[in-house]
């Protein structure tokens, strides 16, 4: 949980394709607790000042979650939710600025117009990010692609499940 400051979110490398932001009082990494998987996002702290967290540990977690059966259903179903969230706002980002799959592509791509994406650019002056990082009903209110489920799930192909079975 966020406490104080925002975290940003970038597609797969701290600095490049940053697409979210998240703010006090809000929340991440709870799906990937819970669903058992790894993020291919990154996480870090946002340019605009001091961030500090609350964090828990997965073994913790899991032993609330097995005390609290109840909050397990209602956490989980949660956790799906915002998994699928997540995954709509990430397809949004890359089909409105055209991210490409391959990595040294995209990397070619943010490399000839590096402003237009706004990697790590704005670092230097917070006052011009994009809206998409400045407005946090931005994905909300702009959505104006429509996603079939096929197409939300590509997203998560990329993800790992964390426990080895």
């Amino acid at each position: 949980m966020v406490f104080q400051g925002s975290v940003t979110i970038s597609l797969q490398r701290k600095d490049h394709d940053e697409f979210f932001k998240i703010y006090s009082t809000n929340f991440f990494g709870d799906y990937q607790l819970l669903m058992e998987l790894k993020s291919t996002e990154c996480y870090k702290s946002s340019n605009d000042g001091p961030t500090y967290t609350y964090c828990i540990k997965k073994v913790n977690m899991d032993e609330l979650m097995d005390t609290f059966p109840d909050a397990k259903t209602l956490f989980t179903e949660r956790a799906e939710a915002r998994r699928i969230e997540m995954r709509r706002i990430r397809k949004q980002f890359e089909t409105e600025y055209q991210v490409l799959k391959d990595e040294k592509d995209d990397s070619r791509r943010i490399d000839e117009n590096p402003k237009k994406f706004y990697t790590k650019y704005y670092a230097d002056n917070p006052d011009n990010q994009p809206e998409f990082l400045t407005n946090a009903d931005y994905y909300f209110v702009q959505q104006e692609q429509e996603f079939n489920a096929e197409d939300l799930e590509e997203i998560s192909d990329s993800e790992v499940l964390t426990r080895t079975t």
